[in-house]
């Protein structure tokens, strides 16, 4: 059965800072959460791109690992510069959320058994 877990999110585990923002990391029992904080007026300056999807991951030193890890690695392969392209998994998840997707198709992704639909953000 699913437990509901409450923390408070002005109290991270770790906080990761550099030029223009940090990044604040928050553990829970099962999974690991971070967000972005960018100071006022700050902005890219070269294009970027992002691969997100959600899943577990293990803690290592320096960073995470797992199979949600290489989901993401792969779909970031996918996007192109200025592009943010998401998992399905990402995509159900934000369900209600304001945020619209729109759908890339369904691609093999190195590693990965059988192919994933890829979903990119409308920006």
């Amino acid at each position: 059965m699913a437990r509901f877990q409450r923390k408070r999110l002005d109290h991270p585990d770790e906080v990761r800072e550099y030029r223009g923002g940090r990044t604040e990391v928050f553990e829970l029992d099962d999974f690991v959460i971070g967000r972005m904080i960018m100071e006022p007026g700050w902005h890219w300056k070269i294009e970027i791109r992002a691969g997100i999807h959600t899943g577990e991951v293990q803690l290592v030193a320096g960073g995470v690992r797992g199979l949600a890890v290489h989901i993401a690695s792969r779909i970031l392969a996918l996007a192109g510069a200025g592009e943010i392209l998401v998992s399905s998994t990402t995509r159900e998840l934000a369900a209600g959320s304001d945020l619209t997707f729109t759908s890339r198709g369904r691609h093999a992704l190195k590693g990965i058994a059988g192919d994933r639909e890829v979903f990119a953000l409308a920006t």
